[in-house]
């Protein structure tokens, strides 16, 4: 099965970051092997915790693809080993990708360390090695909606496809794994929003922000769009994903080579605290980077103030193997941010197992009333789609004398537009969505990691907050 190369076309350069048109870095032309990662060949096709069934064989997958999940002998660890083995395992086994340990293995000894996938290449380099050269392995993908262990990951992986020595990987290759492992185990806790932009999530936060900022725009096109058929649009739709990954990729890969170098020229690289100064990047590259941070201070600073003030209630939650865990609710009963924001911003400082729920209410933006979720890939351990009925069940029952109402203007012909389509919304089932009532703006998305309610939501903030503690009251250890 061959690999589909008709989208790659870079938006700039992969290994220094430099627009089209535009003179590469010196040290990117003239680098030697190894110095610097080219994302050529690199994606970000497989869904969180989608299926790698359908990847070629010689396209390893990188922090998804359905992980490996060890046989039931190993998943009681009792030393360092044991757990260090584990991951070891599931190279081997064909995907770098931690969330099969994560969701059956839940107790592991105090001295072990739970890895994500981009530490899983920094610890264990010579099982993915091993792996490289079994499957004659050329491209890499992480998952759609990249985040930093994905494109990390992807990044030291095709560091060792394109050397096929474990040696090659940077010096700054334990520290960089371990940085990247406390943003995805939710442990960093810095709360200065001018720390935070030069620690290694900031700066991807703020390439992020820039680089993905023109997708929502173009994917909303095409869905609009009544002239391309409505089974052409999740293609078309995809293709767009793609493209502006892509892009964030590249530049993700353009920063780590300029470490790199910088690295190799003496400069310390200190991941938490990154002097921009000390690396050699294109000017494209520092002008995404330096309109980001901006991006990112301001979106920190307003979080800041909401996640003091969140709510913090303890509950208890079945696992899909059956088990009970005790997890946290973290509640924004009124945001002043985007419920989307606020869910994603939280995941960077909690815990995989924590259950985030933010409120804005209706609004002129057509943005979700209220969103709760979970980090996607916490699906392999449960998930909250329980929270759709009691939501939709509240929905409904402040909508019923609304309904009323309106059904009898309708009877009378003294609807207003307005009144019409609220109508026609409140009385129409929702396409792919048939199981839910007539008029439910709430449904469970994304494999049930996030519960999203449309701008129909009749909530008021007191309303949500009273459904959200109902479930966690029952639900109490």
């Amino acid at each position: 099965m061959s690999v589909d190369m008709s989208h790659e076309t870079p938006s700039v350069c992969g290994s220094c970051g430099s627009a089209p048109g535009m003179t590469h870095l010196s040290w990117c032309e003239a680098a030697p092997d190894g110095e610097r990662v080219s994302a050529e060949g690199c994606f970000a096709r497989v869904m969180k915790g989608g299926a790698s069934d359908k990847v070629p064989r010689e396209m390893l997958v990188v922090d998804t693809g359905q992980p490996q999940v060890p046989p039931p002998e190993m998943r009681h660890p009792k030393t360092a080993e044991d757990v260090d083995e584990l991951y070891r395992w599931t190279i081997r086994n064909g995907i770098v990708d931690h969330h099969g340990i994560d969701a059956v293995v839940l107790d592991i000894p105090t001295e072990a360390t739970r890895r994500c996938a981009a530490k899983m290449v920094a610890d264990f380099p010579e099982e993915v090695v091993a792996l490289i050269k079994e499957r004659d392995i050329r491209h890499v993908t992480g998952h759609v909606d990249s985040d930093l262990d994905s494109i990390t990951a992807t990044y030291l992986t095709k560091r060792l496809v394109e050397t096929r020595d474990a040696a090659s990987l940077p010096n700054f290759v334990k520290s960089l794994g371990d940085a990247v492992n406390r943003t995805d185990y939710g442990r960093v806790q810095e709360a200065d929003p001018e720390k935070l932009v030069h620690m290694l999530p900031g700066v991807f936060m703020s390439l992020k922000s820039v680089s993905l900022r023109p997708m929502g725009s173009e994917m909303g096109a095409i869905w609009r769009n009544g002239d391309i058929p409505a089974a052409d649009k999740p293609a078309r739709a995809a293709q767009v994903s793609e493209k502006y990954h892509k892009l964030l990729i590249e530049r993700m890969f353009a920063f780590y080579n300029a470490c790199v170098r910088a690295d190799r020229d003496g400069k310390k690289i200190d991941f938490d605290a990154i002097d921009f100064d000390a690396l050699d990047l294109s000017p494209g590259l520092r002008a995404t980077l330096n309109e980001g941070v901006l991006n990112t201070m301001e979106a920190f600073e307003a979080f800041n103030i909401e996640f003091a003030a969140a709510e913090r209630h303890p509950m208890r939650v079945t696992t899909k193997n059956g088990d009970q865990i005790d997890v946290t609710l973290l509640l924004f009963p009124q945001t002043k941010l985007t419920p989307l924001m606020v869910t994603n911003m939280s995941y960077t400082r909690v815990p995989p197992e924590t259950i985030v729920a933010a409120y804005i209410g209706p609004n002129d933006k057509k943005i979700d009333c209220y969103d709760i979720g979970i980090r996607p890939e916490t699906l392999d351990l449960f998930d909250i789609a329980f929270l759709e009925v009691p939501l939709n069940q509240a929905e409904a029952d402040k909508r019923a004398p609304l309904l009323a109402e309106l059904k009898e203007k309708e009877t009378a012909g003294t609807l207003d537009p307005l009144e019409a389509e609220r109508l026609k919304i409140w009385t129409t089932l929702r396409q792919g969505k048939e199981y839910l009532g007539h008029g439910d703006p709430t449904v469970a998305v994304a494999g049930g990691s996030l519960v999203a309610a449309s701008n129909t939501s009749l909530l008021t903030p007191e309303d949500f907050r009273a459904v959200i503690l109902a479930e966690v009251g029952k639900r109490q250890a």
